[in-house]
């Protein structure tokens, strides 16, 4: 028996057992609740023995395959019974996460659910990533109630992790759906139980916490990114640049004042830049002969000056 029945098979005890007012932190162990879930309980078995008996076709067609007197039929049976053993796989992940968010839906609005979710939720976040922000707020979830309306950033943050495991069993449902289209030899069963049980573990609070400290670290990164190209400029070397370049500096180590103070003033009369205090322009000439945005302005103050 793989991994991925041993797991499913998993959930059904833990939807049974009661949890009241507290969170194990995995989708598949959803808080207690009394109306639906025998249900569930019922609907996921089944779902489990329907993906056995795919798993067993599998095999046997497999050991046909391999035993030297298999046919392209029994790669076809081989296809067919990965392919519903994927489906049957996740209907009961998704029976699962069902669950889950009804009890959510039934005891998410308690105060002590949510704060205990707020303070373990955020405590998680940094220990993932532990940054000053994430530390502070989680200790004055935990430290200093009158600091904060609890229930109402708690909701906020069940809500926003819930959103992100659906995106990320959605993510993951893409790619398998995809890989379904493969040759059974090049995408066999042991490959699709093993994507299956990603898709599982995409809807547990541990993986939709790390997930989203992950985007919020990439976001970072890209905002740094984007703060210093707006300080420093995209920069690219042209023919205009070079030419101003040379005028600005004719032995190319110094600069020629009564050269500087004519593009200066060229950059003025267009409109290009503004004189400072010092007299020199604002942007400075470097940025301005070699930033990508002012190729157009740059040319312009070239043919101005008689360079081109």
């Amino acid at each position: 028996m793989n991994t991925l029945r041993i797991v499913l098979i998993g959930l059904v005890p833990f939807l049974i057992a009661a949890c009241s007012n507290s969170i194990s932190g995995r989708a598949d162990r959803p808080s207690s609740f009394s109306e639906g879930i025998s249900q569930f309980a019922a609907d996921i078995n089944m779902a489990v023995q329907e993906a056995e008996g795919f798993r067993v076709d599998y095999y046997a067609a497999r050991k046909q395959f391999v035993s030297g007197s298999g046919t392209e039929t029994d790669l076809e049976k081989m296809r067919l019974a990965r392919n519903d053993y994927v489906y049957t796989s996740l209907r009961a992940h998704q029976i699962s996460f069902q669950a889950f968010a009804a009890g959510l839906a039934r005891e998410g609005r308690g105060g002590a659910f949510v704060s205990t979710l707020a303070a373990l939720g955020l405590n998680a976040a940094g220990a993932i990533n532990p940054s000053a922000v994430l530390a502070a707020a989680a200790g004055s979830v935990t430290g200093a109630r009158e600091s904060f309306n609890t229930d109402v950033l708690a909701e906020q943050t069940l809500d926003t992790l819930f959103r992100q495991m659906v995106a990320e069993q959605l993510r993951i449902r893409a790619l398998i759906e995809t890989s379904l289209d493969k040759n059974v030899l090049d995408y066999p069963l042991s490959a699709t139980a093993l994507d299956v049980e990603d898709y599982a573990r995409a809807a547990t609070i541990e993986q939709a916490l790390s997930r989203t400290a992950q985007q919020a670290g990439e976001n970072v990164d890209d905002a740094t990114q984007e703060l210093e190209t707006a300080r420093v400029g995209v920069f690219s070397k042209d023919v205009p640049g070079d030419l101003l370049r040379a005028f600005w500096k004719p032995d190319g180590v110094n600069v020629d004042a009564g050269n500087q103070t004519k593009i200066i003033d060229t950059m003025v009369e267009l409109n290009f830049a503004v004189r400072d205090p010092a007299g020199l322009s604002n942007p400075s000439i470097v940025f301005f002969m070699r930033d990508r945005s002012f190729a157009l302005q740059r040319l312009r103050v070239a043919r101005k000056l008689g360079l081109i």
